[in-house]
């Protein structure tokens, strides 16, 4: 068990790190800005994407149309995926052009491992780089946690419309 007093002053440690990721050290500001744009976007889509999905399923859900309702559904997961591979490519080729890493196949293995935080560590980049890693990890946990929010709201209308459907004999679902 550690020991308090071996711990580094909290303020201190603070001040370190602020320096270390300040304008001139790890932390350039087009990648701060990159982030935040990646993520409104990826955010924006998701937002318009669970809307018209709540929208379609309020005024066209069915009894006779469940399994259209489920392969929209299916669509939606499908479009948050390719926002997901394209927030991939966008960080791959953000960090072949910041040249953290050369070889392309290296930077996409490279962001897919920060952007899903697996994280396992096989590659390394340059030390004014070191700060790229948590970067993409943020936006990655970021835009998963939209995505995993939309998915489940919009699987929740699914299953409350049905729900809410009048039970007939022998008819629809």
């Amino acid at each position: 068990m550690q020991r308090l007093d071996n711990l580094p002053n909290f303020w201190h440690f603070l001040r370190e790190i602020v320096s270390a990721v300040s304008l001139n050290h790890d932390m350039p500001n087009g990648l701060t800005i990159m982030l935040m744009l990646m993520l409104t976007l990826h955010g924006m889509f998701v937002l318009f994407l669970t809307i018209s999905f709540h929208g379609l399923v309020e005024k066209y859900l069915k009894p006779k149309s469940v399994f259209l309702a489920g392969f929209l559904y299916f669509i939606a997961i499908n479009l948050i995926f390719i926002s997901h591979f394209a927030d991939l490519l966008i960080w791959t080729y953000t960090t072949l052009f910041i040249g953290a890493i050369k070889e392309p196949m290296d930077a996409f293995y490279f962001v897919g491992e920060m952007y899903t935080t697996l994280g396992f560590g096989q590659f390394a980049v340059a030390p004014q780089w070191r700060i790229l890693p948590i970067i993409i990890s943020i936006g990655g946990i970021f835009s998963a946690s939209i995505s995993a929010a939309a998915l489940y709201s919009m699987l929740n209308a699914l299953i409350s419309k049905i729900r809410s459907m009048p039970v007939s004999s022998g008819e629809g679902f």
